[in-house]
């Protein structure tokens, strides 16, 4: 009697085992067939739509495009109606009117300003450049942000499932336990054992239910899509799987720190350095004489005497020439500020290429490391599984205990949920390698 009751509960224990393995498959296959699937592109669209930080970031872009305008409408001449009415004191005796009054046209062109309005004109060109690709970034940077939480709400509700089908299968080992307990087969320390590892697994699920919540609502806030309906599985994260990184997609180191100077970052910045030794020349234009061409056209002018013999002109050109002399050295500070702003921009740009050549090469160790893992976790899941179906083997045959059951089967598990961790670490640390190399296509 007591031998048979071994195999009557091994072949329960893998019954349940195999039915709770379907039961999962069955679920996952229902809420995906009931639900909308969400890819990581289909987020980061949503997200792009919702996020206000690019729109400013264009909306600037759009500012630094009048500047354009404006600057080249400095070198442009200026055309200006001018009305005018003088009274004076007029000494006795004098022909001169004690009221004149004018009505004319004047055109105004500079000719020569130490060549600072072409200066001016090729700084804002360049600072225009600079914000675009800042806006890239921001996008790239926004990319990063929504793959993060997409990976890590996947990695998360898988270990859930795996936590619950742990917690499953411990309940069915505390209960063959407390039935041999009662029969005198197993000690009670094993019985205790066995409840403190469910009592741990369900802290476990607590903390990762808890850790999803977070992840969720902060998804939600990026892409608009409502926590509650994630939450019912009215929608659902779908991993692209053809994005894991294989020898058909991922290149050698060097072909992605050969486009660090691709990188939006890099190039913004380089235009800043570029804008910025143009600030030196613009600066030094102050030291130059200025030179304008001014003419004006009479439709009115009335006589400055009372001569009437005399007529009035009806229009005049003028070539007026400014030079410096003395402005209190402000022009000798404008220079040394614009060097020394030069200085800084080429040490922001040294930096921020050595960081990125630092987030290619650790995206890319990632990587490879993740690949070398899973290759490893494989052999461990195989090895894991027999050991279990060995110590069933043996429990069945009292050459073990249940909590070497145990202990084989949370292995087991484990490893299993090792496997998909590591998978999705792979998944985020290709978004990063992407990011990090300045991908110009998401």
């Amino acid at each position: 009697m007591k031998i048979s009751k071994i195999p009557i509960f091994f072949m329960l224990t893998i019954c349940t085992y195999a039915y709770s393995e379907t039961s999962v498959d069955a679920s996952a296959s229902t809420s995906t067939s009931t639900s909308t699937s969400l890819t990581l592109q289909d987020a980061y669209k949503l997200a792009l739509e919702r996020n206000e930080t690019i729109p400013l970031q264009e909306s600037k872009v759009m500012q630094l495009n009048e500047k354009i305008n404006q600057a080249t409408g400095a070198i442009l001449p200026r055309f200006s109606a001018l009305a005018g009415l003088n009274r004076q004191d007029v000494p006795e005796n004098s022909s001169s009117k004690e009221n004149q009054s004018y009505l004319k046209l004047n055109a105004t062109q500079p000719l020569f300003r130490g060549l600072r309005e072409f200066s001016t004109l090729k700084i804002t060109k360049l600072n225009y450049r600079a914000g675009e690709e800042q806006t890239k970034q921001q996008k790239l940077a926004l990319y990063l942000q929504v793959s993060q939480l997409f990976y890590s709400i996947l990695t998360v509700e898988r270990d859930l499932i795996n936590l619950h089908e742990q917690f499953g299968l411990t309940n069915l080992r505390i209960k063959e336990l407390k039935e041999r307990a009662q029969v005198g087969r197993t000690r009670k320390a094993e019985v205790l054992t066995a409840e403190s590892q469910r009592a741990l697994i369900t802290s476990q699920i607590d903390s990762s239910k808890w850790q999803l919540i977070i992840y969720k609502e902060t998804f939600a806030y990026l892409t608009g899509i409502s926590s509650k309906n994630m939450n019912n599985n009215d929608i659902k994260l779908v991993e692209n799987l053809s994005l894991l990184p294989n020898s058909s997609n991922i290149y050698p180191l060097d072909q992605y720190l050969d486009k660090i100077n691709n990188r939006p970052d890099i190039k913004s910045l380089q235009t800043q350095v570029e804008s910025s030794e143009e600030g030196i020349l613009n600066a030094k234009g102050a030291y130059f004489p200025s030179i304008d061409l001014s003419a004006n056209y009479y439709l009115q002018r009335s006589p400055t005497t009372t001569n009437t013999t005399i007529r009035t002109s009806k229009w005049d050109l003028s070539v007026n020439l400014t030079m410096p002399l003395f402005d209190g050295m402000v022009t000798k500070s404008d220079v040394a500020e614009a060097s020394d702003k030069l200085k800084e921009k080429k040490l922001i740009l040294s930096q921020n290429k050595r960081q990125a050549e630092m987030e290619i090469r650790v995206a890319y160790d990632k990587i490879k490391s993740g690949h070398s893992q899973l290759q490893a976790i494989e052999e461990a899941i195989k090895a894991a599984d027999k050991a279990y179906k060995e110590q069933l083997k043996d429990y069945r045959n009292g050459l073990a205990n249940n909590l070497d059951v145990l202990q084989a089967q949370n292995t087991l598990l484990d490893t299993k949920k090792n496997y998909q961790r590591t998978k999705y670490q792979i998944l985020m640390s290709y978004a990063e390698l992407q990011v990090a190399s300045g991908a110009t296509s998401l």
